[in-house]
């Protein structure tokens, strides 16, 4: 890179050359850093930031996907791809079609892992409990099912009473790492890329009789960017919906209030842009 290039900013540093890194699983750089957490790298949303590792970090922004949905490859379509892509992405072309994928969460993390898990199998189902979101899967080719109108029973009855064989969970609550565990098949897969912070009460009988393969944890952005952004670059037409609003920092506050209450996805705040008040008009 050099100066002056336009480049994409992972959420987690990485330096390339770590026992992790060297392992394609640069989430867990032994040198990296996060963006956005005090203590380690903050201002993320600010005019600046200083870069750690840029060098290994950074990716010069491709000319093939506009400006304003870049900012997905930071974080959100990675870790959407990883999602999906973690126990999916090594599968027998012969057995694609036979598949069965569940998305837990239609959020714009997992509208991506929709989009990611519909290039790897021929079904995927979208739970939610949010209308509008289930319309916005069932847009992206997904089957919507509302999360109050017996999902797990409706999945068992379209694969003959076996359940998934691949669930995301991208929500980060219990109650949706449970249900992952309701709707898998035995010797299936669940990926949950959501944030857990409880503990949670999982019955070891389930597990031991799920026999299920089960990975959870940080997206390794940089290791997977160049194939996410395979995925952003075919599905970057339908995806677009998720960078739609534009605000100014000045307009933060009420963003984020948009955004905690579901009016929104993501909002791409533009530094570029100053608001001018009625005095100064």
């Amino acid at each position: 890179m050099q100066v002056g290039d336009k480049v994409v900013v992972p959420f987690s540093t990485a330096c390339s050359s770590c026992y992790y890194c060297k392992l394609g699983k640069s989430g867990r750089c032994t040198e990296g850093l996060m963006l956005g957490l005090p203590g380690q790298l903050e201002g993320g949303q600010a005019e600046y930031v200083r870069v750690p590792l840029a060098d290994t970090t950074a990716v010069r922004a491709p000319d093939t996907i506009p400006e304003q949905m870049l900012v997905l490859m930071a974080d959100i379509m990675p870790t959407g791809y990883f999602a999906a892509s973690r126990f999916l992405k090594d599968l027998p072309a012969e057995r694609r079609d036979e598949m069965t994928a569940v998305v837990i969460g239609c959020g714009p993390v997992g509208i991506c892992a929709i989009a990611t898990a519909l290039t790897l199998v021929k079904r995927v189902f979208a739970i939610d409990s949010v209308p509008d979101r289930l319309a916005e899967a069932e847009r992206m080719g997904a089957i919507p099912l509302h999360l109050n109108e017996e999902p797990v029973e409706k999945v068992k009855a379209a694969t003959d009473g076996r359940g998934a064989d691949a669930v995301m969970e991208v929500v980060g609550q219990t109650d949706a790492l449970m249900l992952a565990l309701d709707l898998v098949r035995p010797y299936g897969s669940i990926n949950s890329v959501g944030v857990h912070t409880k503990i949670m009460p999982i019955s070891g009988l389930t597990l031991y009789a799920k026999a299920a393969t089960m990975g959870f944890g940080r997206c390794p952005v940089r290791s997977v960017f160049e194939d996410a952004l395979k995925v952003l670059t075919k599905q970057q037409d339908k995806l677009a919906f998720l960078c739609s609003k534009t605000a100014s920092l000045e307009d933060a506050p009420q963003a984020y209030e948009d955004f905690e209450a579901r009016k929104v996805h993501k909002i791409v705040f533009d530094l570029t842009f100053v608001k001018v008040s009625k005095a100064d008009a």
